[in-house]
């Protein structure tokens, strides 16, 4: 009952049809379920073809035999067929052709399952990636089928996403390519169209190009004591009453963020035992861990393995406050051991609008402006690039590092110093 194997030219395929239920296949002598009574083997050869069981393909890939069971011969005969035609007309891009029928939204989740990144990257990776409309795209589609959609990958990130940031557009790219690198290493595909596709410089214009690059506001010491201590201030409703309201600001947090140049999540997850003093009279933050999202639990330092941080040189004033304070985190929160994210970044923004900083201030810009001092005092910039966490010092220059408010007055002094007394009478070569 065996039908004819076929093979592709590179012998890797083999598939045979089979009837299981066939006798010729009933062998009692060597087979226990033939013996005892309880094999497939129930059909004589002459009746096999006719019955109602399955016809079963059996095949190898790569050395490995898989089945699949058809209800005709010639669902068995096409699968067949296609099994080997595949790999050899469409560029090995099917293992399996039912393999390959996965839903790609579930490779992804695997995908981002495995991913050795933090909970707040992984999350931001997500983000972007439903965000550009990639999950709408490509989520109910077979793996297969995205396997081949370059063209429609390439339209999504150069053409539909092209206003967005390059890192967002690198993060949709990187959640599509690395899944359909997952479906390779399993087997479910041999080979994509995704992997010579490059990201589209962005043509700015004048105006994106002013909106992409706004100085940051920066705040006063006085505002930074705000941002920390919060305010208390007085509003007055439609019936013309008076009530007063405290905002509350971050405390030591916000002045981590803006005397040691600390990302949100850093400052937020400081306790009073990660400031030490050393043998030699250096006062450092022992930086390792940062506050997860929630608030309940530490969790790994962007970019960097568990456990593994930067020390941070603490100035006095920041020391002073650090040991006024009880043992535990710095910035608890009223019901978790951290305070959580969504509520310092509320507060920091509500604190900001009362001062008249809205537009164009967000927390981030503690840190920047930190960086931004410490480049114009002369600061060593891979000591910088270091303080701040950076992979290297060329990221604290694209990212961080911009002139300071004052900067003509200052190049103005510079120059009418130099230029005083008119140009240097012309020297002899």
């Amino acid at each position: 009952m065996p039908t004819k194997p076929l093979q592709n030219a590179s012998g890797i395929i083999q598939a045979t049809i089979v009837k299981k239920c066939d006798r010729a296949f009933h062998r009692p002598e060597s087979n226990k379920g033939c013996a005892g009574g309880t094999c497939q083997h129930t059909c004589e050869p002459a009746q096999a073809e006719q019955c109602a069981h399955k016809w079963t393909v059996r095949y190898s890939v790569n050395s490995r035999q898989r089945e699949a069971s058809f209800r005709t011969l010639t669902e068995a005969q096409v699968f067949q067929a296609e099994l080997s035609a595949k790999k050899v007309t469409q560029g090995a891009l099917f293992v399996d052709p039912r393999a390959g029928a996965a839903r790609f939204g579930d490779v992804r989740r695997q995908y981002a399952a495995r991913l050795d990144v933090s909970a707040d990257s992984l999350k931001g990776y997500e983000s972007n990636y439903r965000g550009s409309g990639a999950a709408r795209l490509l989520d109910d589609l077979p793996v297969a089928t995205v396997a081949r959609m370059d063209a429609e990958v390439e339209e999504l990130i150069n053409v539909a996403c092209l206003a967005r940031s390059r890192d967002y557009r690198t993060n949709v790219l990187r959640m599509i390519r690395g899944t359909l690198d997952l479906a390779v290493r399993r087997r479910i595909i041999p080979g994509h169209a995704i992997t010579g596709l490059e990201l589209k410089t962005r043509r700015l214009t004048a105006e994106q190009w002013a909106a992409a690059n706004a100085p940051w506001v920066f705040v006063t010491d006085a505002q930074a004591r705000i941002l920390a201590d919060g305010i208390t201030v007085t509003r007055t409703d439609k019936n013309g009453r008076s009530h007063r309201r405290t905002l509350k600001g971050l405390g030591v947090a916000a002045w981590l963020m803006r005397c040691c140049g600390a990302r949100i999540g850093e400052a937020l997850g400081a306790a009073t035992s990660d400031f030490t003093e050393r043998e030699d009279g250096s006062r450092v933050w022992e930086l390792r861990w940062q506050a997860a999202d929630d608030g309940t639990s530490l969790v790994a330092l962007k970019h960097r393995p568990a456990g593994e941080g930067r020390d941070i040189p603490v100035p006095d004033y920041i020391w002073n406050m650090v040991q006024a304070l009880p043992p535990g985190p710095v910035c608890p929160g009223p019901r978790t051991l951290y305070l959580r994210y969504a509520t310092a970044a509320a507060r920091l923004q509500v604190l900001a609008r009362e001062m008249g900083l809205d537009e164009g201030w967000h927390a981030h810009n503690l840190r920047h402006q930190f960086a931004s001092e410490e480049a114009a005092s002369g600061a060593n910039i891979a000591d910088l690039a270091e303080t701040l966490g950076h992979q290297s010092p060329e990221v604290t220059f694209r990212r961080y590092v911009r002139s300071m408010p004052g900067r003509v007055d200052r190049m103005a002094a510079r120059m009418n110093t130099r230029w005083t007394a008119g140009p240097a009478p012309a020297q002899a070569a």
